[in-house]
């Protein structure tokens, strides 16, 4: 088993239509945050395809992948014959880019981890970068709740769970503080309920309707080694 991210591991750090952040995350970043996590994958899905690039910037990524020993994969949603075609163009330049892989070591960046590899300590770095990007966006916490550790290997994934109320412009904001800087963060399991739901509810003028947000944000430390 080979431990990656996708594009999808940061849906609002890449944005969505309608909701683009200030600078989206591109495949180059998507590589350079995997090599920096030490991971050894990136699969990028339909909401950053790669046919989409244009030849010089494949080839830089492609050359950035070699550099860093991570591999790209393709998420097949979204594929249709004629994606599929040209995804079989951008593979037929594989062989050169898998012999710079091997020859290439992988690349350890601690600052994109928890700086604490202790659980409870790393547990309490993460709801205080999470409290910091709520807070300092304009959102009012209500809870906030620390899941056990889950060790994989050499990293530990930290995952807090958090409610709290903040307008739409404002749980934007909070989306891109999570996943848009170091340490590397990811946000899961997002329910949104509207306070005001019932049929006819108009805010009043400049006046932004709140929602009832809940969501797990998870990182990762590295594992702490055991004491002799």
């Amino acid at each position: 088993m080979r431990l990656g991210i996708s594009s999808y591991t940061y849906t609002w750090g890449v944005g969505v239509p309608g909701h683009l952040p200030p600078q989206p995350l591109t495949a180059a970043d998507l590589v350079r945050r995997a090599a920096d996590n030490g991971l050894g994958c990136v699969q990028i899905a339909d909401n950053l395809p790669l046919d989409a690039l244009a030849d010089s910037e494949r080839r830089d990524l492609r050359t950035l992948a070699a550099e860093t020993a991570v591999a790209i994969e393709v998420g097949a949603r979204g594929l249709t014959s004629d994606r599929l075609e040209r995804y079989r163009r951008v593979a037929a330049q594989a062989p050169e880019y898998r012999k710079a892989l091997d020859v290439m070591r992988e690349k350890e960046g601690r600052r994109f981890f928890l700086k604490n590899t202790a659980a409870n300590l790393a547990g309490a770095e993460l709801q205080e970068l999470v409290r910091a990007a709520i807070e300092g966006n304009g959102g009012r916490i209500t809870t906030s709740q620390n899941q056990g550790p889950r060790d994989e290997g050499r990293f530990r994934q930290i995952t807090v769970t958090v409610q709290f109320f903040a307008s739409t412009p404002a749980l934007q904001k909070v989306l891109y503080a999570l996943e848009g800087q170091p340490p590397y963060l990811s946000v899961e399991n997002m329910t949104l309920r509207p306070l005001n739901a019932f049929r006819g509810f108009k805010p009043g003028p400049g006046q932004e309707p709140e929602i009832n947000v809940q969501l797990d944000v998870a990182g990762f430390a590295f594992v702490e080694p055991d004491k002799k």
